[in-house]
C-alpha cells in the first residue's frame, strides 16, 4: 500500500466522519424528525447516543486505520 493511497482513504474518512458530525450536530435540538416512506420518527435522547457513539467509532477507525495500515505496510516490504 502506498502513502498515496492511504492518504486517500484518510480522506475519505475525514469527510464522512465530517459529515455524519453535521448530522449529528443538527440531531441536537428538541423537536428533530426522520421522515421516512410518509412517516415521520423523532430523534429522541436515546437515538442522539447512538449517533454520537458511532461518530466516536468511526473517528477510532479512522485512527486505528492511520496508525495500523503503516506499520503493516513497512512490515511487508
Amino acid at each position: 500500500m502506498s502513502i498515496k493511497i492511504l492518504k486517500d482513504e484518510t480522506k475519505d474518512l475525514k469527510k464522512e466522519i465530517t459529515l455524519f458530525l453535521r448530522m449529528v450536530c443538527l440531531c441536537q435540538h428538541d423537536q428533530v424528525y426522520l421522515f421516512e416512506n410518509h412517516s415521520k420518527h423523532l430523534i429522541n435522547r436515546s437515538n442522539q447516543k447512538v449517533l454520537k457513539a458511532t461518530v466516536l467509532l468511526m473517528l477510532y477507525n479512522l485512527i486505528e486505520a492511520t496508525i495500523t495500515k503503516p506499520v503493516s505496510y513497512t512490515h511487508l516490504t
